[in-house]
Formats: C-alpha cells, sequence, structure tokens
C-alpha cells in the first residue's frame, strides 16, 4: 500500500529503507531541494512532471550558484555515502547528478540538470 503522506512512492529510492529525505537532511535548503526534484522527475505524475520537476532543480541549484548560499557547513558527507550506495550499479545522468548534488559540485550538477533538460525536450519534440 502507497502511503503518500509518510512514505511516498516517488520519493522512495532503489531500497525500500532508503528515501530521498534520508539523504536531502544532510544537505543545505538549496541542494535537499534540487536532489529531491531530481529524485522525482518522472516518478511523479509520469513523464509529464518530469521536465517541470528538472527546471526546478535547475532553479535551486542556480540560485545557489547565484546568490552564493553554498552553506556547505550545513551539509554532510552523509548524503554522499548514501547517495553512493543507491546509485551503485547505475551510469545514468539522473544518478550522476544526484551523486555531484550529494557531494556538493553545484555547477557540475546543474551541467547535468540543463542536459537532461535538453534531452527531454529534444524527446518531446
Amino acid at each position: 500500500m502507497n502511503d503518500n503522506i509518510n512514505h511516498p512512492a516517488h520519493y522512495t529510492g532503489v531500497t525500500a529503507e532508503i528515501e530521498c529525505i534520508d539523504i536531502a537532511r544532510h544537505l543545505n535548503f538549496q541542494l535537499g531541494n534540487a536532489f529531491k526534484y531530481v529524485w522525482r522527475a518522472g516518478k511523479k505524475g509520469g513523464s509529464a512532471m518530469e521536465l517541470e520537476d528538472l527546471k526546478k532543480a535547475l532553479w535551486y541549484l542556480q540560485d545557489s550558484i547565484e546568490h552564493g548560499y553554498n552553506d556547505f557547513d550545513k551539509c554532510d558527507h552523509i548524503a554522499e555515502a548514501i547517495t553512493l550506495l543507491v546509485t551503485r550499479d547505475d551510469d545514468s545522468l539522473k544518478a550522476n547528478v544526484l551523486r555531484n548534488i550529494a557531494a556538493q559540485r553545484v555547477l557540475a550538477a546543474a551541467i547535468g540538470v540543463r542536459q537532461m533538460i535538453e534531452e527531454r525536450e529534444a524527446a518531446e519534440k
């Protein structure tokens, strides 16, 4: 049974024990939100919402870059370790973006999300 309040399906991961929040809570506000939107892209609302979620993720990454909200002291390495665990067998662009966000590589993550957006927009044409 899906519990949309406590354990929404679009935030679960490779295992039932690890959810998006388990990683995002170890990041600052901007990176946590970017991580969340990349994680759920294509899972919540299907492909119709995927592009919107990616654009939201990019907005948070760009906000972090443009306004210097890189308060990485609010981040810890637990996010990176858990992300490496849940994406260990995944070489997709999405997995690489999640790893970059968790490791606070904001510019690399933004480039990856832009690439994902361009691919989705090209596929829609």
